[in-house]
């Protein structure tokens, strides 16, 4: 009975999830503005808690240095241009909105319920009393819809951390349930010209960096710099996959895992993050240009299979100008793909050469299997006249197609798992090309010729 118990309430049961939003203490994710004025108290002795009755104002203190109102809601969320969600999150934001405070600050955190079930909050990473740690069941009773409940603690372990539901987890978190929560030293950060922090997350089969996929993260999420700045971003994986996260044209300093320092820290261009965990990593201003930053499992940088898109953002110097720049009229900043190759010229013959019609018996049985950005086939040979039944399969985990250029053929795989055929005849002799029409497929090696003699 114990255990069964324990498995519902450890978010092992039905769907939930939860609406964003800030009050005092609290900013939109994404950059920090170290000029700007701290919503926090300044008094940095810790002093011991009371011991009330939790879920209610003034169980551990009286006098909060930080009071930050969350409410869970559910909301329709604009991912990139077209494409919507639904978000159960905090504040109607996703993520949920920045909590910056300082060690030692007592922070109360008032909580409702707008969901249609119960819900609970908790603060990932943070060393707070057991009645505080938002663990429904276990802690505290669940929250439930229309219901408010307090928590109060002391902010006592400088570092990045996290905010997250943790009731009906498998669901509620999946559906944007989070937001970060960042713990500053009491006697200072390290000296940064500028602080961002990027929330990696999945969601309805998209992934987002702040709530939102490439391109838009290209200006809900830039990442500015200039040449001589030092700059610090913290990632926090809130999702259900690794995410190994790759810069361009730099080395990063990793400074920090899970909010804890590192006394030597580690030199590298691409980092894992684990879910559940948080990298601070440090990039110094050392060489001028716009630089892409990604995860570098190709899927995630893609939208519903259309590559560029999901996890990636820019790191762009402010004081250079890269063909990034230049080009944004023409769409260098909406409609580029940053990592495309050169895509090879038309050859081959016309639509008036090449016939198609349902697969017969009799012809040549040629199969063409489709993986992650390859074709197992890169060459086919023919006799002119002959026909071919041409068949494609998808064997990968991104939507593919086959087309033959300048003839009007198309073999649809887009769904995964998914086989397309016709028979093709080819009246003259030359050499066709095929390709994968997905954006940045060909670019990435998707295509291959049918030589006819």
């Amino acid at each position: 009975m114990r255990l069964s118990r324990l498995k519902t309430f450890l978010g092992l049961g039905a769907v939930s999830a939860v609406a964003l939003g800030s009050t005092f203490g609290c900013a939109n994710v994404g950059a920090h503005d170290p000029t700007a004025t701290p919503t926090v108290s300044t008094n940095p002795v810790l002093v011991p808690l009371k011991d009330g009755p939790a879920g209610i104002p003034g169980s551990r203190f009286d006098d909060p240095d930080v009071v930050v109102d969350l409410t869970a809601s559910v909301f329709q969320w604009e991912v990139y241009e077209g494409e919507r969600v639904e978000v159960w999150g905090y504040n109607e934001q996703y993520p949920g909105p920045e909590i910056r405070v300082k060690e030692g600050d007592k922070v109360r955190v008032n909580v409702t319920n707008n969901l249609p079930e119960d819900t609970g909050v908790h603060w990932h990473g943070l060393e707070v009393p057991n009645d505080q740690d938002g663990v429904p069941g276990i802690t505290q009773p669940p929250i439930k819809p229309g219901e408010t409940w307090t928590y109060e603690f002391m902010a006592s372990d400088p570092g990045t951390t996290m905010y997250h539901t943790h009731t009906h987890t498998v669901t509620q978190l999946a559906r944007g349930g989070f937001g970060p929560l960042i713990v500053e030293p009491r006697d200072g950060t390290p000296e940064y010209d500028r602080q961002y922090t990027l929330m990696l997350h999945e969601i309805e089969g998209l992934y987002t960096i702040n709530g939102h996929s490439y391109p838009q993260t290209l200006e809900s999420s830039l990442l500015k710099i200039r040449e001589g700045e030092k700059i610090l971003v913290r990632m926090v994986n809130v999702g259900q996959q690794h995410h190994p996260m790759h810069l361009h044209g730099h080395q990063f300093k990793v400074v920090q895992l899970d909010g804890n320092p590192l006394a030597s820290p580690h030199v590298m261009n691409t980092q894992d993050i684990a879910p559940g965990q948080t990298v601070d990593v440090e990039i110094e201003g050392n060489n001028p240009g716009t630089w892409v930053f990604h995860c570098h499992i190709i899927p995630h940088v893609t939208n519903r299979g259309e590559y560029p898109g999901g996890m990636l953002v820019v790191l762009d110097y402010e004081d250079h100008t890269s063909w990034f720049e230049a080009n944004a009229d023409n769409g260098g900043h909406r409609d580029s793909d940053p990592h495309a190759s050169p895509t090879p010229a038309p050859s081959g013959g016309d639509a008036a050469s090449v016939e198609s019609g349902p697969v017969m018996d009799g012809a040549l049985d040629v199969m063409v299997k489709a993986f992650d950005l390859g074709f197992d086939k890169k060459e086919m040979e023919i006799e002119a006249g002959e026909w071919m039944n041409l068949a494609v399969q998808n064997i990968g985990a991104l939507p593919h197609d086959l087309v033959i250029e300048g003839t009007g053929i198309h073999l649809d795989v887009h769904g995964i798992g998914l086989t397309d055929e016709l028979a093709v005849r080819f009246n003259d002799p030359g050499t066709y090309v095929y390709y994968c029409s997905i954006p940045g497929h060909r670019g990435a090696g998707m295509e291959g010729t049918v030589t006819v003699r």
